[in-house]
């Protein structure tokens, strides 16, 4: 478990500092909000993939808990995907932060997604027992 928690967070504090600092280059956005709201985005996503692999690896395991987490964690899920969605979409609006159109929401979406495979990975290497 600890792990694959050291996996997922460094993989999420390197792809952010790239952003943050390549961003313009990646994204080819030269509007400053616009690009602090997709690498928000890419955080947010990266969260929602890293529930959905702790969801695979409690299905793995088979224990009786895992009954219970999944539709928890689902539902948790959609609603990170929800409040962000809608909290970029309100900023936007009312404090004059950039708006993401599909193609960024997408790209956003893309960036996170490489999270459940870093994850999956992470959980197949073998660990040296002391």
């Amino acid at each position: 478990m600890w792990r694959n928690i050291a996996v997922q967070s460094l993989f999420q504090i390197t792809t952010l500092t790239i952003l943050e600092m390549k961003g313009k280059v990646f994204f080819r956005e030269s509007d400053e909000s616009v690009l602090k709201n997709m690498i928000n985005s890419c955080y947010a996503f990266c969260q929602v993939f890293s529930l959905i692999t702790a969801m695979v690896l409690f299905k793995k395991k088979k224990t009786l808990v895992h009954k219970n987490c999944l539709p928890v964690l689902s539902v948790v899920g959609m609603i990170i995907v929800v409040l962000e969605v809608g909290l970029i979409e309100i900023m936007a609006i009312i404090a004059h932060r950039g708006n993401l159109n599909s193609k960024q929401w997408c790209i956003c979406m893309g960036i996170g997604a490489l999270s459940v495979p870093v994850g999956c990975l992470a959980n197949w290497v073998a660990v040296a027992t002391i």
